[in-house]
């Protein structure tokens, strides 16, 4: 009896051991991982910013910050704040695992600038696949902003190179030690990413009258969507002799969506030459400025091709900085006075190569009895290369008189 009692007690206690063990087994297999300690930390990196009116605008040293929400093991709290693109904040978002990545997703607010420099609340979306800090592809999105928006921020550096590349036209400004802002009409210069850089380019510019410029691995980098390239390389020029001659050359460069301005210097040629090609509204009047020696001609309703001997005159042309079809001009005749003209209009014609300019002034003219007096005028200009047609004209003297500048030297 004894035996059998002890027997049952051991039996007892070894299903107690089972169950008991079984127990364990079932309370570990429904504990929720805790999916938050895979993606919790900060992701820095660069970002593409597009929306429906453009695209690939790069910007560099983004970071995300992801923490954990209270206790949730499973939901994190997401925040960006990216400066001049604006603070997006997703409060509870979901982590899911796929495999060796997890996903995370949810919806926020994003605090943006407006035109008027008040910051604006919009509706955001996030959706963060993450396999770690330096493995991750970030997506924030603004549907109501822009046609929608997108700001994607990935690890690594950004693709300057490819997103620089391409051909770019505009107008040239040339000046060296010995003149300035001489304007030439449609320049290009080609940007071509160098394989397997991100921050390397070739950079081309040929002209038949300008010379060839040629910049290899030249540096990019890229920061709020505009482009910074610099470099060193060699200019091949015409020389005197007939033939050509090669120089150091020196570049920098500025590109964005909205603008650029490449810079090309030849420190050794005229004592430093700049070639500047641009972008934006052609300076016409930088085609007709200068400054000019020679006498003139008269005609009037009193007399025809009146031309004083020994008599000198200049005429002095200047662009207006600010403005590129404007111009300011001063002619200076010992014989008939000082014609003034500000911001006289400045056209060009393609067809013809040639620039109209056009204007209304004064003029301090001397009379028979040397006391001088101020009179209205008007001047029109023509100039197609280094051939150049100016007349003053004013209305009130002799019956309307016509004065017309004939050049003999030019400091162009």
């Amino acid at each position: 009896m004894k035996m059998k009692v002890k027997n049952f007690l051991a039996m007892m206690m070894a299903a107690c051991v089972m169950t008991g063990m079984t127990a364990c087994s079932s309370d570990d297999d429904d504990v929720e991982p805790d999916l938050t300690q895979a993606v919790v930390g900060s992701y820095t990196g660069y970002g593409n910013y597009g929306s429906a009116y453009f695209t690939d605008m790069y910007y560099t040293g983004l970071t995300v910050s992801v923490a954990r929400h209270e206790q949730e093991k499973a939901v994190v709290d997401v925040t960006f704040e990216g400066g001049s693109l604006g603070t997006y904040t997703f409060e509870q978002a979901t982590v899911a695992q796929n495999g060796s990545t997890y996903v995370v997703t949810g919806e926020g607010t994003a605090l943006l600038a407006s035109h008027s420099g008040n910051a604006q609340s919009y509706e955001a979306t996030l959706k963060a696949v993450i396999t770690s800090t330096d493995d991750f592809e970030i997506v924030l999105a603004t549907p109501t902003v822009m046609g929608g928006s997108t700001l994607t921020i990935l690890p690594g550096e950004a693709p300057a190179a490819s997103g620089v590349a391409g051909s770019y036209s505009g107008y040239g400004l040339y000046g060296s030690a010995y003149f300035s802002n001489m304007l030439y009409l449609d320049k290009t210069v080609k940007v071509e990413a160098v394989e397997g850089s991100n921050t390397k380019v070739n950079v081309t510019m040929e002209d038949a009258a300008l010379g060839t410029y040629t910049f290899e691995n030249a540096d990019v980098i890229v920061d709020a969507g505009t482009y910074t390239i610099t470099g060193n390389g060699k200019a091949v020029m015409n020389n005197h002799s007939g033939g050509t001659s090669e120089y150091d050359a020196t570049l920098s460069a500025t590109v964005s969506s909205r603008s650029y301005e490449f810079i090309l210097g030849t420190p050794t040629v005229m004592g430093g030459s700049t070639l500047t090609v641009k972008s934006g509204d052609v300076p016409y009047a930088y085609g007709v400025a200068t400054t000019a020696n020679g006498t003139s001609v008269a005609n009037a309703a009193y007399f025809q091709d009146y031309v004083v001997e020994g008599e000198t005159a200049t005429l002095t042309v200047v662009a207006d900085s600010e403005d590129a079809a404007v111009a300011d001009i001063v002619y200076v005749s010992t014989t008939w006075g000082t014609f003034t003209f500000d911001n006289a209009a400045v056209s060009y014609d393609p067809e013809t190569s040639t620039y109209t300019v056009t204007g209304a002034g004064t003029v301090e003219m001397a009379g028979m009895g040397g006391e001088v007096s101020t009179y209205e005028c008007t001047v029109e200009g023509s100039v197609a290369g280094r051939t150049s047609t100016w007349n003053f004209v004013v209305p009130a003297v002799m019956g309307g008189t016509t004065v017309t500048f004939v050049p003999a030297s030019t400091g162009r």
